[in-house]
């Protein structure tokens, strides 16, 4: 898939438009391209009778719009039965890349949809799509407590009903706030320039550094066996190949990543009061140095040095280890105030600290909305 591809079919006068990353196509080398590029996005905002009326009425491919029309009527419709016939059309995989990527498909049918919603925010995050990616977030935290009612727990079941209790009461606040702090905003290609890393990759999870075990507080051991028991029937399920996507109980751990880079967006969307409230979440789950840096640096920005010292202290972080996160923070702190964006976003920190809060306020909105504008003016929308 290197050097030019030759359009085989006319471009269409009217493009469609996919709303995941805000981007017009013109063409059905454009569509294949979009779906081998972003497996993870692909669902029914983009698989539906719209994108079926666009090639049969735009492109002119008549048989293969009602090729892939009569697969949106399956109730257990895969991704692969809508976009393999894509590809084919106009043979624009290899025999080699044909073959991976229905490999790569059939793997992804296998993943719990929790996971599966995990990977699509990253993906989002990592394009810059902050606003949509916490949506997706949130829904993933949604999937993982159904999928945690589906699977035969060892616990107490006061400790599976107040553990439930508080990732549904979590998830429901982050939703709503984001449905107030967001709504006028869009997603923007890169509005905030930060140089520390708060994304965690999982796959590099084992050499991510653990807050010393004696800062954690003492576990209660009247849970531990339970526990013991938990995980264990949690290897049994992943072990079954007859349960369907295997709906597996994630864990803590799971639902911490999910809420630390929930932060990471809101930080990139600068709503550093939301990002705080995630990252300590994310903490609480975690305990690992990745979610302590993360949250003090959100603490920094929103509320300067003071609290940033008063939180290290809370979370017991030594003094040489502070002061290292503090210079990684002010350097980040820079590369941010270096951007238009960051300018306007100090001086509003300026007036809240004044307080002047309803300025404040009123700043931030025309920040969200000037991130809108420019964003828009960026995709012709």
């Amino acid at each position: 898939m290197s050097g030019y591809i030759l359009c085989q079919v006319k471009r269409a006068k009217l493009p469609y438009y996919i709303e995941n990353i805000s981007t017009n196509i013109y063409s059905i080398e454009e569509l294949c391209f979009y779906f081998y590029h972003n497996i993870y996005l692909l669902d029914s905002t983009i698989l539906n009778e719209e994108l079926c009326f666009w090639i049969r009425d735009q492109l002119g491919l008549k048989k293969l719009a009602d090729n892939l029309y009569k697969h949106l009527d399956d109730d257990d419709m895969k991704v692969g039965d809508f976009i393999l016939p894509v590809f084919k059309e106009i043979n624009y995989l290899s025999l080699e890349e044909f073959r991976k990527l229905n490999q790569q498909i059939q793997q992804l049918a296998k993943e719990p949809e929790v996971l599966r919603q995990k990977r699509k925010g990253d993906y989002l995050m990592e394009h810059g799509k902050y606003v949509n990616a916490i949506k997706v977030y949130q829904k993933a935290l949604r999937q993982e407590t159904e999928d945690e009612a589906a699977v035969t727990d060892t616990r107490k079941p006061e400790t599976v009903a107040a553990e439930k209790a508080e990732t549904v009461q979590e998830a429901e606040t982050t939703e709503a706030s984001t449905e107030i702090k967001t709504e006028e905003a869009a997603e923007t290609e890169s509005p905030v320039a930060i140089t520390i890393d708060m994304v965690e990759d999982p796959e590099e999870r084992a050499e991510t550094e653990n807050v010393e075990e004696s800062e954690k507080p003492e576990e209660d051991t009247s849970e531990t066996d339970a526990t013991s028991l938990q995980e264990e029937k949690q290897e049994e399920v992943a072990a079954d190949p007859e349960l369907p996507h295997q709906e597996i109980l994630l864990g803590k751990q799971f639902i911490g990543e999910i809420y630390h880079n929930m932060g990471c967006a809101y930080a990139r969307l600068f709503q550093m009061e939301e990002a705080i409230r995630c990252f300590e979440i994310a903490y609480g789950k975690l305990h690992t140095m990745g979610a302590v840096k993360s949250l003090l640096y959100a603490v920094y920005m929103e509320h300067g040095v003071d609290a940033f010292v008063e939180k290290a202290k809370e979370l017991e972080v030594d003094e040489e280890r502070q002061e290292e996160i503090y210079v990684e923070v002010e350097e980040a702190v820079e590369d941010l105030y270096d951007t238009p964006e960051g300018q306007e976003y100090k001086k509003l920190l300026e007036e809240k600290q004044q307080g002047r809060e309803e300025d404040y306020q009123q700043g931030m909105k025309q920040l969200l909305e000037q991130l809108t504008a420019e964003y828009h003016k960026s995709t012709g929308y």
